[in-house]
């Protein structure tokens, strides 16, 4: 009896909806339970609590999950749940098809234990030989649900509505095309961001697929880099704790709607910070190698987005002051050397293309120049700082929480050389992406990489309980397996983006407008975006406009940008204009363009009208 209760929720995972649907799927789980008892009574199998196959056991119900979501999303019977708990009907079917799956688990593992003996071998007998090759597959599925189910980018999505991801993928699909960035089409965000458009293009052109692989990746670069750090203070047994991670940094506002020059720069500082640990850890400098690949990603970090680079001078500092060597000019200047080399390697590969395409000045200009001169905010700087905190506490609160948590783990456990190196490590990173002001909660991003001594503070309090260490030591695979299936469903109550997943692209204004540019037999139609960043058209309808200053980035100080689009709009360079208003009825005029049409869309869910217009005819 008690064997067949603990195999309900797997049947309901796997029971239809309609009446005979569900009628042959008791049969089916009737008649296996009926080979089951048997063959569990022979072989004398006990039921027991802990996961003896957690990635295989993981892997079955994660699919049986989906499956379920699948099935009933759509079905009537989750609405009065939903409404219940004042959850989207598509958040409430995830978040139920979770937990299903977590109540399964034990299940789905003994039906492993009794069906497949002879095709499975535990994984208790064999960690000692896989046990990184465990951590890493753990590493890479939490990196799989957390992009899932958070990035807009995601499958599970419609599609990406931020203006910058849009507007960032309209510039990298135009190198492609051979359009070179900055001087063919403007933006002022870093290169390496345009390039990673570019190769999410190649994957896929039309949508942020390739976009979300790259997320993917990246995300799990971050955790398995975040892992090491941990474990230079802990065993591996410390990994279960990166569910709790990934839902710390990417379940936040911070994290908007995926795709941020920020999230991909966190596995760099990552790799940069365990480097450092380990460094402190063994009271020596880093070797020729290590201070190499910390130059390449800093260098990719400055040409992602420069004003992330400060992490890396209290690295620099660090390193020197808390390493425990002698400071001497040669170490200084060993130092120094490898890390430029690194930084020389990547960034001659950025300004050889830039140089070949004759655009250096267009680089500069608009990447370091009007960034500094134009875009920074022009108010004093601890006010700057004020603010940047109080994004910090509103937008990103878990993490920083954890890395609180963190700095004091490490005064209280005397670890003083790595207290103070992360201290220094976290007010040069604060400093160099608050001094300019702050513009997007996104901003603090970066400073997620610290909230991994958190993790760590909670597993060295949770080991120094008897009874809890004995437990976790003997079942901590089993436990794994849950910390796995609790960050998913901690996503499913904090994300702040799976309210999207009530949208479906034929009601989205980018599907329709891509529709409207079909029907018209325009081919490659050109789009200006008037006071607005890219709305998505371009990416839907995979256009690439032939204007430099297609949209609107967000810097009234560049009077050029306002300029230039005036001035296309009076010589009708544009197919069309896409402006957006609060009101259907109320909107911008131009003398040489018609007012085609509205249609309602949805912004952060606030309701809003795109306005688009078509050139008048010559003869008016």
């Amino acid at each position: 009896m008690q064997f067949l209760l603990f195999e309900i929720p797997v049947f309901l995972l796997i029971a239809g909806k309609g009446h005979n649907q569900f009628l042959i799927s008791l049969g089916i789980f009737l008649a296996v339970m009926l080979v089951a008892a048997i063959i569990k009574k022979r072989n004398h199998l006990s039921l027991h609590f802990e996961i003896s196959y957690p990635l295989t056991s993981s892997i079955i119900v994660l699919v049986l999950a989906a499956l379920f979501c699948l099935r009933w999303h759509t079905s009537g019977r989750i609405i009065p749940l939903a409404n219940f708990l004042q959850k989207p009907v598509q958040q409430t079917a995830i978040l139920l098809s979770l937990l299903m799956a977590v109540l399964s688990l034990v299940g789905i593992n003994h039906l492993i234990e009794i069906f497949a003996p002879l095709f499975f071998v535990k994984a208790s007998q064999k960690l000692h030989k896989h046990e990184e090759l465990y951590v890493i597959l753990f590493i890479i599925l939490t990196a799989f649900f957390t992009m899932f189910l958070n990035s807009r980018c995601s499958p599970l999505y419609p599609f990406n509505d931020w203006q910058d991801p849009n507007t960032m993928f309209t510039v990298g699909k135009g190198v492609l095309k051979g359009y070179v960035p900055y001087r063919d089409l403007y933006e002022q965000k870093g290169p390496m961001l345009v390039f990673i458009h570019t190769f999410g293009a190649l994957i896929s052109y039309n949508s942020f697929l390739g976009i979300w692989l790259l997320e993917l990746l990246f995300c799990s670069c971050f955790l398995y880099f975040s892992y090491k750090t941990a474990a230079i203070f802990f065993d591996h047994k410390i990994f279960i704790f990166i569910p709790m991670l990934a839902a710390a940094i990417y379940s936040p506002f911070a994290f908007r709607a995926g795709d941020t020059a920020e999230e991909f720069a966190l596995p760099m500082l990552a790799y940069a910070l365990y480097t450092g640990i380990k460094s402190l850890k063994e009271k020596q400098f880093p070797t020729k190698s290590v201070l190499f690949l910390t130059g390449v990603t800093s260098g990719f970090v400055f040409w992602l987005k420069y004003s992330m680079i400060g992490f890396y001078f209290g690295w620099f500092f660090g390193i020197l002051f808390f390493s425990g060597t002698s400071i001497t000019f040669k170490k200084i200047f060993f130092l120094f050397l490898h890390i430029f080399f690194g930084v020389a390697a990547i960034s001659s590969l950025i300004l050889l293309y830039f140089a070949l395409n004759t655009s250096l000045t267009d680089l500069v200009r608009s990447y370091f120049y009007n960034n500094i001169v134009y875009y920074s905010a022009k108010l004093p700087l601890m006010l700057k700082f004020a603010i940047g905190f109080k994004i910090c506490r509103t937008d990103f609160t878990a993490s920083i929480l954890f890395s609180i948590i963190g700095i004091i783990w490490l005064a209280f456990r005397k670890q003083f050389r790595f207290f103070f190196f992360i201290t220094l490590s976290i007010l040069t990173s604060y400093f160099f992406i608050f001094c300019g002001g702050a513009r997007g909660p996104y901003y603090c991003l970066p400073l997620g990489i610290f909230s991994i001594f958190g993790c760590c503070a909670i597993f060295d309090i949770s080991i120094s309980v008897p009874y809890i260490s004995q437990k976790f030591c003997h079942k901590y695979l089993s436990i794994s397996v849950f910390a796995l299936l609790g960050g998913s469903l901690s996503l499913c109550f904090f994300s702040h983006n799976l309210m999207f997943l009530e949208f479906h692209k034929n009601d989205m204004f980018q599907y329709k407008m891509k529709s409207i540019i079909e029907r018209s037999g325009r081919e490659q139609a050109s789009i200006l975006h008037y006071e607005i960043g890219d709305s998505g058209v371009n990416t839907t309808a995979g256009l690439i406009p032939d204007i430099k200053y297609f949209c609107y980035y967000n810097n009234d100080e560049f009077s050029e940008i306002k300029e230039e689009q005036e001035r296309c709009i009076k010589q009708q360079c544009a197919d069309y204009i896409i402006a957006r208003t609060k009101f259907e009825n109320f909107y911008p005029k131009f003398e040489t363009y018609d007012h085609a049409g509205a249609i309602v869309g949805m912004g952060d869910l606030n309701l809003e009208y795109f306005h688009y217009y078509t050139p008048k005819p010559s003869n008016e």
